[in-house]
């Protein structure tokens, strides 16, 4: 549900700010997941690890196929 709008973030925040940002946002969400005392606590940080991976994997997509792209067709223009 949030990879539309994780898709378009990347395009305005830049893109290495938005896996950074996914990137801690699920660190911390893992590590608090471990810690988890009720089913609540467990719902809340599995929602948010399920967000930070929805706003990372387009980012991530998007860097890896400009670096994929750049390799196959180098620019000539000199």
């Amino acid at each position: 549900m949030l990879s539309p709008a994780a898709g378009y973030l990347p395009d305005r925040c830049g893109r290495v700010r938005i896996i950074l940002f996914g990137l801690v946002v699920w660190c911390v969400a893992t590590w608090l997941d471990g810690d988890v005392r009720a089913v609540e606590e467990f719902l809340w940080t599995r929602t948010f690890i399920g967000v930070s991976e929805a706003c990372y994997l387009p980012a991530a997509v998007l860097v890896l196929a400009t670096l994929l792209l750049a390799s196959l067709w180098p620019s000539t223009s000199q």
